[in-house]
This record gives C-alpha cells, structure tokens and sequence, in this order.
C-alpha cells in the first residue's frame, strides 16, 4: 500500500496492510485487505453472433483485453466479446500487472 500525504491510499500488490491515522485527539487503525481481481465468468459459451460483457471485479486502474484467436471471438477495449465461427478460444486480461484469463466456447 501507498499512502499519499493527502490520505489517498493506492494498492500496489495483493495483500494486507494496517493504516494509521492519527491527529492530537485521536488515532485509528484501519485493516485493508487487497485481493487479485477476478472475471465475471472464467468460462462462457456463446452462440455464433451474439456477444456477452466480461467483467473484472476489483481491478484498479487499465486493462487490456486480447482474443488468441480473433477468427473465433474478438474482444474490444471494454470486454465486449463477439462469438464469430463455432470453436474455441481463450480471452486473456492484462490489469493489475496480472493476466486473467476467460475460456470462450462458441456454439
């Protein structure tokens, strides 16, 4: 954790962290747990055509959306997903200096 003079509190990597603030009539301690974040669905299967928004949970800052395969379903910048040809392929999300992935089956 990082805390700026301002208070601003910004997660650097998972874990836990006690934070103290304090000024001449008190002083709190806070316990603040920072986890990985997660996809809304780490499988999905979509019929050939139609589309579905993955979603990261607990992601700070950008992230970056690719298809393995762009023949079979593509992604855009925001995590709309485009089932295109029957088949299979992965989705992977770069946020949070992780890489999550989604299996995406097209029927």
């Amino acid at each position: 954790m990082k805390v700026s003079k301002s208070g601003k509190i910004t997660a650097v990597k998972k874990g836990t962290a006690k934070i103290t603030v304090s000024n001449s009539e008190t002083k709190t301690t806070f316990k603040i747990t920072v986890k990985n974040p997660t996809l809304n669905k780490p499988k999905v299967t979509i019929k050939k055509g139609k589309t579905f928004n993955l979603k990261i949970k607990g992601k700070a800052g950008t992230a970056k959306f690719k298809s393995k395969n762009k023949k079979i379903a593509a992604v855009n910048s925001k995590g709309k997903i485009k089932a295109k040809q029957i088949g299979n392929t992965i989705i992977a999300v770069k946020t949070n200096g992780i890489i999550l992935k989604c299996k995406v089956k097209v029927v």
